[in-house]
C-alpha cells in the first residue's frame, strides 16, 4: 500500500520509521545517507519537511524531533505511534483519495475526480494509472466486478487499505452507514462466529461491513461463491438468529451478504476453533512447506533437525500461510514501514531461518508476494518464536559469576542474566577453560577469558557493556 502514498510522504514515513527504531533515539546525517542511499542536502530537506509536518499536523505532542550537532535526535511520550503519521499522509493521498471518491460515487468520471480533488485533468489521470497499476498487484480490474468471486476480492483488499491507513482515527463514511455496521459486527460477537473479538479485529470488520453495504447500495449483489455454501449451511442456525435480531428500521440484510463475512473469517483464520479449516491448503503444498522448514533453521550452517510431531507450530503456520495462499496472496502488508532490525539483532539465527523460509517459499512460487511482506515476515517470526526452542539455534555464552560478597550475591546477578531475553547463556561459579565471560569485583590472574569487574550493582550502563560483549562473542562463535 505504500506505492498509493505521495512519494515524499513514503520517504518520511521510512526516515520516522528508522529514527523511532534507533536504540540511542538519535542519528546522525550520515547514518541516513547511508541508509537510504540519500545526499546530504536531501536528507535535511526530507527531515525538515518531517518536523514541519509534525508541528502543522499537531503531531509533536505526541513525538518530537530536533537536530543538534549534525544529529536528529527523537522523543515520544508513547501516548501513540507511526500509525497517526500514517494516517494523516494516506488522508492527503490523491491516490488514496481517488479510491474513495470512486468507492462511494460508483458512476463518478475522471473529470469529477478532477473537480472534487481541486487538481488538474492531467494529474488526475496520472493518479488513475497509479491506482489501476496498485489494483492490477491483487488481480483487481476496477470497480465494475462481475462476479461474486471479483467482489469479494474488491472488497477484501478495500478492506485492508481502509484498516491499514485509518485504524480507529476516523470512519470516513456516513453515521447511519457506521450504526449499522457496527449492530453487524456486534451480532456476529454474540452469535460466537468469531473467536475472540478484539479491538482490532472490531475495527477491521466495522470497515469491511462499511464496504460490503455501500457496495451492496450500489446493487453490487452476487450470491456467495458454491464453493463457500457448505460454510453458510455450516452457520444455519446462527444466521437465522442474525436475521430474528436484524432491527425492521435499518436496511435489510441479506444471508450471502451474511456468508461474504463467514468467507472473509475463514481466510483470516477468526473462526472459533472448531470451525476452522486448512482446506484451502492442498497436501503436496503442506509436504512441501514441512520440507523446506526442516531445512531453513541451522546450527554451525548445518540443518537443525525440529521436532514437530507434538508441536503447535504446525495449526498456526497452517493458519499464516491459507490467509497467502488464497487467491495467490491479497494480503496487503499494513507494516512495510516497520524497521525489523530488533530481530535480526537479538534473534539472528532464527530471523535468519525464517529469511531462508520464506525466500525458499517464493522462489518455489509455494507462496507469491512474501519475500518482502513485513507483516507475514513477522508474523512467521513470532510463531517460531513461541513455538521453537530457540536456545537451540543461539551459541551458547558460558558465563562465571564470582563475586566476594558470597553466593547470596550471585544468585542476584544471575537473577538478572536469566531474565535477559535473546541469548543462549549457562551460569556458573566456578571459572574453568569453559568460561567465556568472567563477572567479578575482583579480577583474578587466572581469569584469561574475556571479564567484566563491578563493584557496585550493575546499571544500564554496566548491562549495555555487558550485552555488546555477549554480541561480539556470539558474532565470532558463528564465524567459526
Amino acid at each position: 500500500m505504500e506505492y498509493l502514498l505521495e512519494p515524499e510522504d513514503y520517504q518520511s514515513l521510512l526516515l520516522f520509521a528508522y529514527i523511532e527504531s534507533s536504540p540511542t533515539n538519535a542519528v546522525s546525517v550520515k547514518m541516513i545517507e547511508d541508509k537510504f542511499d540519500l545526499t546530504y542536502f536531501k536528507v535535511n530537506r526530507l527531515m525538515g519537511d518531517l518536523i514541519q509536518d509534525l508541528e502543522k499536523l499537531d503531531l509533536d505532542q505526541y513525538f518530537y524531533i530536533e537536530k543538534e550537532n549534525g544529529e536528529y535526535h527523537y522523543r515520544k511520550n508513547g501516548l501513540d505511534s507511526i500509525n497517526r503519521l500514517l494516517w494523516v499522509y494516506c488522508r492527503r493521498s490523491l491516490s488514496f483519495s481517488f479510491i474513495d471518491f470512486m468507492l462511494k460515487h460508483s458512476d463518478a468520471t475522471i473529470e469529477e475526480f478532477s473537480d472534487e480533488a481541486y487538481i488538474s485533468l492531467t494529474k488526475a489521470y496520472k493518479v488513475r494509472k497509479a491506482v489501476r497499476h496498485f489494483f492490477k498487484a491483487y488481480q483487481i480490474q476496477g470497480f465494475d466486478t462481475q462476479n461474486a468471486h471479483d467482489e469479494f476480492r474488491l472488497r477484501l483488499v478495500l478492506t485492508q487499505l481502509y484498516y491499514h491507513a485509518f485504524k480507529d482515527y476516523e470512519i470516513p463514511f456516513e453515521a447511519v452507514k457506521v450504526q449499522r455496521a457496527d449492530y453487524l459486527v456486534d451480532l456476529i460477537e454474540k452469535q460466537g462466529i468469531i473467536a475472540t473479538m478484539t479491538d482490532a479485529k472490531r475495527v477491521f470488520l466495522t470497515f469491511y461491513c462499511l464496504i460490503a453495504s455501500t457496495r451492496l447500495h450500489q446493487g453490487f449483489a452476487f450470491e456467495v461463491d458454491p464453493t463457500w455454501q457448505p460454510k453458510l449451511d455450516e452457520y444455519r442456525s446462527q444466521i437465522e438468529q442474525v436475521h430474528a435480531q436484524w432491527p425492521k428500521e435499518m436496511l435489510p440484510i441479506n444471508t450471502d451478504e451474511i456468508g461474504y463475512v463467514l468467507q472473509l473469517l475463514d481466510i483470516l483464520g477468526w473462526e472459533k476453533e472448531s470451525h476452522q479449516k486448512s482446506n484451502l491448503l492442498p497436501e503436496d503444498f503442506k509436504t512441501r512447506v514441512l520440507e523446506i522448514l526442516q531445512s531453513s533453521f541451522r546450527k554451525h550452517h548445518e540443518p537443525l533437525q525440529l521436532n514437530l510431531s507434538d508441536s503447535p507450530i504446525l495449526g498456526k503456520l497452517w493458519k499464516l500461510c491459507q490467509r497467502y495462499y488464497y487467491d495467490d496472496n491479497i494480503v496487503l502488508d499494513g507494516f512495510f514501514s516497520t524497521n525489523l532490525s530488533v530481530f535480526e539483532e537479538n534473534y539472528y539465527e532464527l530471523y535468519q531461518g525464517c529469511l531462508r523460509f520464506i525466500n525458499t517459499l517464493e522462489d518455489e512460487q509455494l507462496l507469491k508476494k512474501v519475500r518482502h511482506h513485513k507483516t507475514f515476515i513477522m508474523e512467521l517470526i513470532m510463531i517460531a518464536l513461541n513455538n521453537l526452542d530457540f536456545k537451540m539455534l543461539v551459541p551458547k555464552i558460558t558465563v562465571t559469576v564470582n563475586f566476594s560478597l558470597g553466593m547470596s550475591y550471585n544468585r542476584f546477578i544471575e537473577s538478572n542474566l536469566r531474565a535477559l531475553p535473546f541469548n543462549n547463556i549457562q551460569i556458573n561459579n566456578q571459572y574453568s577453560a569453559e568460561t567465556d565471560i568472567y563477572l567479578s569485583d575482583v579480577l583474578s590472574r587466572q581469569v584469561s577469558s574475556d571479564y567484566i569487574i563491578w563493584n557496585s550493582p550493575p546499571n544500564a550502563v554496566d548491562w549495555e557493556v555487558f550485552g555488546n560483549l555477549v554480541a561480539r562473542i556470539k558474532e565470532a562463535k558463528r564465524c567459526d
